[in-house]
């Protein structure tokens, strides 16, 4: 379990989503970028780090699988419903 902000608040739909991660495609456009500064703390001798990266990720299913055998349909993310 990975607890992130992004989901819904508890009991709603989407606030346990199950997800297969060898499915998920990820890209960055960039490498990351760092950056320092010795002046927004100055009085203080201070200095201060920035760190970007920019990316992206999504399934590479586009949509449901259905099997040769007409049985169920399967999903690699699933998203709970309201309890």
């Amino acid at each position: 379990m990975i607890p992130v902000e992004f989901c819904q608040q508890l009991g709603t739909t989407g606030d346990l989503i199950l997800v297969d991660p060898s499915t998920i495609l990820s890209a960055m456009k960039q490498g990351m970028q760092a950056a320092n500064s010795i002046h927004v703390y100055f009085l203080s001798n201070e200095q201060v780090f920035r760190f970007v990266i920019r990316m992206d990720a999504r399934s590479w299913w586009t949509s449901a699988l259905t099997p040769k055998s007409a049985g169920n349909t399967q999903t690699n993310i699933v998203a709970l419903a309201t309890r």
